[in-house]
């Protein structure tokens, strides 16, 4: 293995380990961010089963309040290479409904999608320590 060679991958591993650091600390971040409480009331559903809502209505482009915290405890990443991570906000309702992704992505046919979104301003309100932990530039966030 030549010189050049070992220093490549040497650099290699060094952004992986930048890129690790700076997932972990972009989903506490992502938590903080999660973590306004909403004024909060008790509701019944048709059902009998009773869950929590939020007593105000959102305001509108602010990140999702909290009101049971399951989107703030779902919150997590993964390495998916040695140069690349994803992070997840996994919480759905009890019917099934993945609202993080409702509140962060605005999708055709979905009326107020996309209205409260929270995983990319974190990255822009932080791209510059981000961009110091990883030690190099960071692209800007784009959504699927």
């Amino acid at each position: 293995m030549s010189n050049a060679e070992r220093i490549a991958k040497s650099v290699e591993r060094a952004a992986g380990k930048g890129l690790d650091a700076a997932r972990l600390f972009l989903v506490a971040r992502v938590k903080e961010t999660l973590n306004v409480p909403a004024p909060r009331k008790r509701v019944v559903s048709h059902a009998g089963r009773m869950y929590y809502r939020a007593a105000t209505p959102a305001t509108p482009d602010a990140p999702p309040r909290k009101v049971s915290g399951a989107m703030q405890r779902s919150a997590t990443s993964r390495m998916t290479g040695p140069r690349s991570a994803v992070v997840v906000v996994s919480a759905k309702s009890p019917e099934g409904f993945s609202y993080p992704r409702y509140h962060e992505v605005k999708t055709a046919g979905q009326a107020g999608s996309g209205k409260h979104r929270y995983i990319a301003p974190t990255v822009e309100k932080y791209r510059r320590e981000l961009k110091a932990i990883v030690g190099q530039e960071i692209e800007a966030c784009q959504h699927p």
